[in-house]
């Protein structure tokens, strides 16, 4: 976690209260009390309050690096303290998510000319504002006029979605009633 402390330098004649509140919540959160207050009878030289912080647990949103403004409110029936002021900290919040896929073909071994179409599956990882766009073609298509796909090649995944949200791809093979060996198919996916 993160902290900061506070302390005064002279005793005061009133309570002193810290309040601290975050300009962006979703990204980082208080782990102990949002308000601290030393008292004139707790009082000594060295005495500090503080506040603990840390960024919330792993969100599975892609939002890349946030910037997070702490800012500081100080009250007090002490005049002296009453109009302390304590300049807001800026921090950044690293993202831990990263933009992945998963493409799941283990129900495809071979596809036959003028058989069942055959599908594969491609899964999303975190989720983002933005709408995803998957483009899957054939890596060289003149070697490879036989394969065709059933479904569309473009697909999308439409804001807002969720990890594991899945798109199916259909594919088949023409029947050309020409006999040839079976013909490896590489396919190219690419997210737009």
């Amino acid at each position: 976690g993160i902290g900061t402390t506070f302390s005064l330098t002279s005793k005061p004649r009133a309570d002193v209260t810290f309040a601290l509140t975050f300009d962006d919540s979703s990204e980082v959160a208080l782990t102990g009390a949002a308000s601290v207050i030393i008292t004139p009878a707790a009082w000594t030289p060295s005495h500090t309050v503080g506040f603990s912080f840390a960024p919330l647990t792993d969100s599975n949103y892609l939002d890349g690096t946030q910037t997070v403004t702490a800012s500081y409110a100080v009250t007090s029936a002490d005049p002296v303290y009453d109009t302390w002021v304590i300049p807001s900290e800026s921090f950044t919040v690293d993202d831990s998510d990263v933009p992945s896929i998963t493409v799941s073909v283990a129900n495809i071994t071979s596809v036959t000319e003028g058989g069942s179409d055959e599908t594969f599956t491609i899964t999303i990882g975190p989720h983002c504002d933005d709408d995803v766009v998957i483009d899957v073609y054939k890596a060289d298509d003149e070697a490879h006029n036989r394969f065709v796909f059933t479904s569309a090649t473009s697909l999308t995944f439409t804001a807002p979605f969720s990890p594991g949200d899945q798109l199916t791809f259909s594919v088949n093979a023409v029947d050309d009633v020409i006999d040839q060996e079976q013909d490896p198919v590489n396919l190219n996916i690419t997210i737009v």
